[in-house]
């Protein structure tokens, strides 16, 4: 909608850690990451970076943030295709101007979505992989309000028994 204001830039940018496998009860800090993704997401404000460490995370997510052009918010792995959703998911719901970088999905249907309100957002970086046993790897843009959002040096790798590997647009405008 037009008519939503997005946040101000706040005055200081925070980097926010998450690593698998991390004990219970980290505060989201480079000594005591997040172990989990969904915990490191809640309250992301403009300019935020959640660097995502190596390891496999089954995970289905929902980012829900407003942050502007010149303050993005990025969720990127730590090294390129180090952060492994297997069977997981980024939803990007009513946000705009997130990025997501460096990620691998491996048989994630759905592995990335833009919703119906997500704008201004881009995904780069990434690989999608499907296996012959799971179900396919996609990127999906909802429509019709979803808009302005940027696919950029991903990988899609399918096989020869799932049809559905792909970016998938909907009713865009």
């Amino acid at each position: 909608d037009a008519d939503k204001q997005l946040p101000q830039a706040p005055p200081k940018t925070r980097t926010i850690y998450v690593q698998c496998g991390a004990k219970n009860g980290g505060d989201g800090t480079s000594i005591r990451p997040f172990n989990t993704l969904a915990a490191g997401l809640p309250d992301l404000l403009p300019g935020d970076t959640v660097i995502v460490g190596p390891g496999e995370y089954r995970e289905r997510v929902t980012v829900s943030a407003l942050a502007l052009k010149d303050a993005p918010i990025c969720i990127q792995s730590s090294a390129r295709h180090a952060a492994i959703f297997k069977e997981g998911s980024l939803t990007l719901e009513d946000s705009a101007n997130i990025y997501i970088d460096g990620s691998n999905f491996i048989a994630s249907p759905d592995a990335i979505t833009f919703g119906r309100d997500a704008r201004h957002c881009v995904v780069r970086n990434c690989h999608l992989t499907s296996l012959e046993d799971k179900p396919c790897s996609t990127i999906n843009v909802l429509g019709p309000s979803a808009q302005h959002n940027w696919i950029e040096d991903c990988t899609i790798e399918g096989n020869s028994i799932r049809t559905h590997d792909g970016i998938h647009l909907e009713c865009q405008r």
